[in-house]
């Protein structure tokens, strides 16, 4: 399995305490946003500056990578890997579970720097929160049903699969 695909397998593995891990938003409802990504922030901002600069979200994803080999051997690297180390199985105050945390955040930091600058905001996380979430709750009730969180795993799966692009219209960065 290459990387982009194992580390894939683990942003979605580590995320998986919220109803949305499978997409990237451990949300259910619009209005849990702006406070999952505060708690994200909090994950990549290590100096609490307010921003999380392209130099801390590197640091977080090289943190993330020292510890796949230990989360490989248990799991996250094999078909359904997600299921056989779940969170509860690792614990969320493990230190392998919490790099894959931290590194589902700075990726998804990484890909909110709207303006591109290299230092991403809380209002540009939220922003490409709620354009995530509105792609998935297709209904536009403010809610994500199982049904809905099903078909976006399956999408997302298959741009993986077949090297597509991100909602962005960009294909992943291969770090």
């Amino acid at each position: 399995m290459n990387m982009y695909k194992l580390s894939a397998i683990a942003i979605i593995s580590a995320m998986s305490t919220g109803a949305l891990a499978q997409i990237g938003l451990p949300v259910t409802s619009r209005s849990e946003v702006p406070a999952s990504m505060k708690k994200q922030m909090d994950m990549v901002d290590e100096n609490r500056d307010g921003v999380a600069s392209t130099g801390e979200l590197e640091a977080v994803v090289k943190e993330a990578r020292d510890s796949m080999s230990t989360l490989k051997a248990k799991g996250f690297d094999q078909p359904g890997g997600q299921a056989k180390a779940s969170a509860a199985q690792l614990g969320v105050d493990n230190p392998e579970f919490q790099a894959q945390m931290k590194y589902g955040a700075a990726k998804f930091a990484m890909q909110a720097d709207e303006n591109k600058d290299g230092n991403v905001t809380l209002a540009e996380m939220e922003k490409a929160a709620y354009v995530r979430f509105d792609m998935v709750d297709t209904n536009k009730d403010g809610q994500i049903s199982g049904e809905e969180r099903v078909a976006a795993k399956e999408a997302m799966r298959g741009k993986m699969d077949h090297g597509g692009e991100d909602h962005h219209g960009k294909k992943p960065e291969m770090r």
